[in-house]
């Protein structure tokens, strides 16, 4: 399990976040988190702690693989109030975020 300063620095540096449509043929939206990296095993231990979803990222022929965790939802929320006093980089769009979500 990784520490909650470490997921911080994770998403602050690699990762990406924001509210996207749930679908083509609907008008709601959900929150996602996601981290894309070259890095099974950063990727892999990140899933292990924070959940969501694990798998390849497509990527143009002759780049590097790369895997990715994603968290939508209430899930995504609760990471980004666990994640909150930790960020530097993101915080204004966490704090953003979280009032639009809640």
């Amino acid at each position: 399990m990784l520490s909650w300063q470490y997921v911080a620095g994770l998403i602050d540096g690699e990762g990406g976040m924001g509210m996207h449509r749930r679908g083509r043929n609907t008008d709601g939206t959900r929150l996602t988190v996601e981290v894309n990296m070259t890095c099974y095993d950063t990727v892999k231990a990140l899933h292990d702690t924070i959940g969501g979803t694990f798998k390849p990222k497509k990527v143009p022929e002759g780049n590097k693989p790369q895997w990715r965790c994603r968290v939508v939802g209430v899930e995504a929320a609760g990471i980004l109030k666990q994640i909150q006093p930790h960020s530097v980089t993101k915080r204004k769009l966490i704090n953003y975020l979280l009032e639009q979500n809640s």
